[in-house]
C-alpha cells in the first residue's frame, strides 16, 4: 500500500504514521462464479477501504493524508484483471510471488482521506486448464474443480467469499470452510461468514468438485454377468476416453471371469475421470459405499481403470489389510490388462526392507520424494506377495479362494460343504489359511510353511507368532495323512481355521487314538472298513465331548473287533473227529459271520454276545463230542442185540423179522439217543452206528 501526505502550507518531511487495519479499515467480498460455456472461473472482489488517518500538525504545517490503494491475494493463474471506483478510474497490477505461491494484486483508485471511504470492484478470469495441464483449475461443461478463499487485506479484517454454480451441477466440498449452499436466480450459491482474514488465506478456503452429470460422455458397460459400469468421460477430453473407455467392456469381461460376481452390497458401478489433483497424489480411487471408481485424468494406461474397477470386489469388504485389497487389485489389473508393466516381480533389497505390509502408509497432503518411493514399494511388495500365490495355485483355484474368502468358508474342508466359520472381512490369518489349504496344497505345493515364511519377509508377521502354526498344522496334515481318505473331525477343523492351536492339539491327541483304535479293529476284522460308524462320529464331532464320544464308540468297536475275531478264529479251527461230535447240530460260521455282520452294523452288544457264544460252543465242543460219543456207544449196544434177535427171526420167517427189525430201531432211537439235536441228523448218525454194530453182531453170530 501507498500512502500519500499533502501539506496544506508547505510539504511535511515528517515521517506519516504507520498504516494498519487500525486506521485504515477494510472489508471484502469475493465471488468466484464458475462460467462453463466460457472454461473459466471468474473472481469478483468487492472491497471497501476506509482512512481513519487525521491530519497532523506541526507548527503552521498542516499535513493530511491520502490513501489511493490497497493490496491483496490473487491466483497466480488469473488473467483480464480490471477494476472500477464510482467517480474515478481504477487500475490493477500484478505481481507475482513465485511458484506455488499466491500473486498480490495492488488496486490503485482517487486518493481518500480521513474519515473518507471508498468501494472498489476487481475482477479477473481463471481460465480452466486444459486436460493433464500444469494449470489445476478445471471449468468444463460436465467437471469442474478449483478452489476459493477470503482476499483480505489486511489480517484480521473481516472478509467473506462464495462459490457460485450453474443449478444443474451437483458441488462436492473438501477444505479448510463447509460453506452453506443457498439458491439464488437459479444458481447455487455456497457462501461463508465474514471471518477475520487469516495470516495465510491460501490455506483457510474451500475447494470444490462440481459435476453435470447429464453433459458427461457417457457411456454404460454391461459384462456377460451382468455387472453394470457406467463411465463419465469429460467431453473436452477425447484422449481419456478412447484409452480408458475403449477398453473397458474386455477389462470388465476377465475381471469378472477371474474373480466372480461381485458381491451382494456392491451396486452399478461408476468410473468416472476427475482431476488428478483430488486424488491427493494418486492416480485412482474407489468408494465401495458409493460405488464410484475415480481415474485421474492423467491415466491413460488402462491398467489404471482395471486396477480401481478390481477394487469393487477387493476393498474393506473383502479384507480388514489394505495390502490384501491393493495387492489382489494390481494383481488381477495386470492379469486382465495387457500392461508394459507385466506381472508384479519381487522387489529390488532396497525397497522390500523398507515395508511393512502390516503398517500400511497412505500419501500425506503434500508428499515429498520419499513418501511416493515407500508408498510404491508397498504398492509394488503387496502385489508380489499376491502374485506369487496366484501364479502357483493356477485361475480356478485362485478364484476359489478368492470366493471363499467373500463367504467366509472355512480352509480346513470336511464334507459336503465348506461350513461358514466367520462374518466379517477377512484378516491375514483367513486369507493365509485359505491359500494354503485350498490353492497352495491342491496345487502340489510341498512346503507348508512356503507362504507364511512370505509374509514374515514382508512384516506382515513375525516367525515367533507364526511358529505355533507350523508345528501345530504340520501336526493336522500328519493327521490326515494317517486317517485318509477321512476328513478332520468338525471341531478340530474349527479350531484350526481360529487358530486355537492349544485346543488343536488335544483334539488330534483323542482323533490319534480313535485312529489307533479304529485300526486295530480292521486288522482284527478286516470288514470293519465297511462300516461308517465311526467315520461319521469322528467327522462330525463339532465340541471336545462329541468326538471323547467319538474315541468311546472306537474303542467299543475295537472290544467288539477283538470278540469277534476270537470268533472268527475259533469257527476256522481243524476239528477232531470227537469236536465234530460235540459240534453237531451247530453252524459257527454261521455264528461268527453273523457276528461279523453286527460288528460292521454297529450293534456292538449282539455282536459281542454272538460272539462270546461263538467261542464258548466251540470251546466245549471236545466235552460235548465225548457226552455224544458215549451215549451212542450205549445205543449201538442195545441196536446190535436188536439186530441179532432180527436176524434170527429172519430165519423164522421174512415178515416177522422184517417187523420185529423196524420195532428194535425205533426203539433203541427214541430211547438211547436223547441229546438235543435236530431228529433227521442224529437218525442218521444212529442208523450208522447200528449198522456198524449190526455188522459186529453178525460178525460174532457167524463165529459163534
Amino acid at each position: 500500500m501507498r500512502m500519500a501526505a499533502l501539506a496544506s502550507m508547505m510539504l511535511s518531511l515528517l515521517v506519516p504514521p504507520t498504516v494498519s487495519a487500525g486506521n485504515v479499515p477494510t472489508s471484502t467480498s469475493a465471488t468466484y462464479e464458475l462460467i462453463p460455456e466460457a472454461g473459466l472461473v471468474r473472481v469478483t472482489i468487492a472491497i471497501s477501504v476506509t482512512s481513519l488517518i487525521p491530519s497532523t500538525t506541526q507548527g503552521n504545517v498542516t499535513t493530511d493524508y491520502f490513501i489511493d490503494n490497497v493490496s491483496f491475494a490473487v491466483k497466480p493463474d488469473g488473467v483480464n484483471f480490471s477494476a472500477s471506483t464510482a467517480g474515478g478510474a481504477a487500475t490493477v497490477s500484478v505481481q507475482s510471488e513465485g511458484e506455488g505461491f499466491l500473486s498480490t494484486g495492488t488496486v490503485t483508485f482517487p486518493g481518500i482521506f480521513y474519515g473518507q471511504s471508498r468501494s472498489i470492484t476487481v475482477v479477473y478470469d481463471i481460465p480452466g486448464g486444459a486436460p493433464r495441464s500444469g494449470n489445476p483449475t478445471r471449468a468444463g461443461m460436465a467437471y469442474a474443480n478449483f478452489c476459493a478463499f477470503p482476499v483480505g487485506v489486511y489480517t484480521g479484517d473481516p472478509a467473506s467469499y462464495q462459490i457460485v454454480v450453474p443449478s444443474r451441477f451437483t458441488v462436492d466440498q473438501f477444505g479448510g470452510n463447509q460453506l452453506q449452499e443457498s439458491t439464488s436466480d437459479g444458481k447455487k450459491v455456497l457462501s461463508s461468514e465474514s471471518t477475520p482474514t487469516p495470516s495465510d488465506p491460501g490455506f483457510y478456503g474451500t475447494c470444490i468438485e462440481a459435476l453435470d452429470a447429464a453433459a458427461f460422455s457417457e457411456r454404460e458397460h454391461i459384462s456377460v454377468g451382468g455387472i453394470k459400469v457406467t463411465t463419465q468421460a469429460w467431453p473436452e477430453d477425447p484422449a481419456w476416453s478412447e484409452a480408458v473407455v475403449g477398453t473397458l467392456d474386455d477389462t470388465l469381461n476377465a475381471l469378472e471371469e477371474r474373480i466372480g460376481p461381485l458381491p451382494a452390497t456392491q451396486g452399478a458401478i461408476t468410473l468416472r475421470e476427475v482431476l488428478g489433483e483430488i486424488l491427493v497424489g494418486y492416480i485412482g480411487s474407489f468408494d465401495p459405499e458409493l460405488s464410484l471408481a475415480r481415474v485421474s485424468e492423467d491415466a491413460l494406461d488402462p491398467l489404471v481403470a482395471a486396477h480401481e474397477l478390481a477394487h469393487a470386489w477387493f476393498n474393506d469388504t473383502f479384507s480388514e489389510e489394505v495390502w490384501l485389497s491393493e495387492g489382489h487389485a494390481e494383481f488381477l489389473g495386470r492379469e486382465v490388462v495387457a500392461s508394459e508393466l507385466g506381472p508384479c516381480t519381487r522387489p529390488d533389497p532396497a525397497a522390500l526392507a523398507s515395508v511393512d505390509l502390516s503398517d500400511w502408509t497412505f500419501l500425506p497432503a503434500l508428499p515429498t520424494a520419499e513418501d511416493y518411493a515407500l508408498v510404491s514399494a508397498q504398492y509394488d511388495t503387496a502385489c508380489w506377495v499376491v502374485t506369487e500365490v496366484g501364479q502357483r495355485v493356477g485361475e480356478d483355484a485362485m478364484r476359489e479362494i478368492i470366493e471363499a474368502v467373500f463367504s467366509g468358508e472355512i480352509p480346513y474342508l470336511g464334507e459336503p460343504e465348506a461350513e461358514t466359520v466367520r462374518g466379517h472381512a477377512a484378516t491375514w490369518q483367513d486369507w493365509l489359511d485359505l491359500a494354503d489349504e485350498r490353492g497352495l496344497l491342491p496345487a502340489g505345493e510341498t512346503d507348508l510353511d512356503w507362504l507364511q515364511d512370505l509374509l514374515v519377509e514382508v512384516g506382515v508377521a513375525s516367525e515367533r507368532g507364526l511358529a505355533d502354526r507350523a508345528d501345530t498344522r504340520a501336526s493336522y496334515h500328519d493327521l490326515l495323512d494317517a486317517t485318509d481318505p477321512w476328513h478332520a473331525p468338525t471341531v478340530l477343523r474349527f479350531d484350526m481355521a481360529r487358530w486355537e492351536f492349544d485346543e488343536a492339539v488335544e483334539g488330534m491327541e483323542v482323533a490319534a487314538q480313535i485312529d489307533e483304535a479304529r485300526d486295530s479293529a480292521v486288522e482284527l476284522v478286516p470288514e470293519v472298513a465297511e462300516s461308517d460308524t465311526v467315520e461319521t462320529a469322528y467327522e462330525n464331532a463339532g465340541t471336545p465331548e462329541e468326538l471323547a464320544e467319538a474315541l468311546t464308540v472306537a474303542e467299543t468297536e475295537e472290544a467288539a473287533a477283538t470278540e469277534v475275531a476270537a470268533a472268527l478264529t475259533a469257527a476256522g479251527i481243524d476239528r477232531n473227529p470227537i469236536e465234530l461230535i460235540g459240534l453237531i447240530g451247530e453252524d459257527l460260521d454261521a455264528s461268527a459271520s453273523a457276528a461279523v455282520e453286527e460288528l460292521v452294523a454297529a450293534d456292538f452288544d449282539p455282536a459281542i454276545a454272538n460272539a462270546e457264544d461263538t467261542v464258548q460252543t466251540a470251546e466245549g465242543a471236545a466235552l460235548s463230542g465225548g457226552l455224544r460219543l458215549g451215549g451212542v456207544v450205549v445205543a449201538a449196544g442195545a441196536i446190535g442185540g436188536g439186530a441179532v434177535l432180527v436176524r434170527r427171526r429172519r430165519r423164522r420167517g421174512a415178515e416177522t423179522e422184517a417187523a420185529d427189525t423196524d420195532t428194535a430201531a425205533t426203539e433203541a432211537t427214541s430211547t438211547d439217543m436223547a441229546e438235543p439235536a435236530p431228529a433227521e441228523t442224529d437218525t442218521s448218525r444212529s442208523d450208522t452206528a447200528q449198522s456198524d454194530s449190526a455188522k459186529s453182531d453178525s460178525g460174532g453170530g457167524s463165529d459163534d
